[in-house]
C-alpha cells in the first residue's frame, strides 16, 4: 500500500515500526526512538531579576533635564509630558532634585497654553 492515501500520523507509525524492527535487528533496542527537544525555559523572576527602580536614569527625566540644561538640542515629546504630568507626586518616579524643575516646565507649559488659546 502506498504512503499517498494515509494521513500522516499512519506513515509515523510505519516508519516508526520499521526502525524498531531495523534496530532490534542490529542491537540498538535500548536506544530511545525520539529524543525530545529540550522545551525552552520561561524567564521567571527571581530575586536577582528584581531590579529596583532607578528614576534618574528614566528617558522622563533626562527629557526634564534637558528642557532645563540645554534647550536648543531638547525637542518636545507628549509622551515624556504625560509621564511627568501622570507622576507629579510620586518621590519614586520623581525625585526631589527634579521637582523645582518640573514645575518650572509646567509654569512654562501653562504660559504657553494661554498663548495658544
Amino acid at each position: 500500500m502506498s504512503s499517498i492515501g494515509k494521513r500522516k500520523a499512519d506513515v509515523d507509525v510505519e516508519v516508526s515500526e520499521q526502525q524498531q524492527e531495523a534496530e532490534v535487528e542490529d542491537g540498538a533496542a535500548d536506544v530511545p526512538e525520539r529524543v525530545r527537544p529540550e522545551k525552552k525555559k520561561r524567564f521567571r523572576r527571581t530575586k536577582q531579576s528584581k531590579r529596583k527602580y532607578h528614576p534618574e536614569s528614566h528617558p522622563a527625566l533626562e527629557y526634564l533635564s534637558l528642557w532645563k540644561h540645554d534647550r536648543d538640542s531638547w525637542k518636545f515629546q507628549k509622551v515624556r509630558q504625560v509621564y511627568l504630568l501622570q507622576h507629579l507626586y510620586e518621590r519614586d518616579r520623581v525625585p526631589k532634585s527634579f521637582f523645582p524643575t518640573l514645575l518650572e516646565y509646567l509654569e512654562g507649559m501653562t504660559v504657553n497654553q494661554k498663548k495658544v488659546h
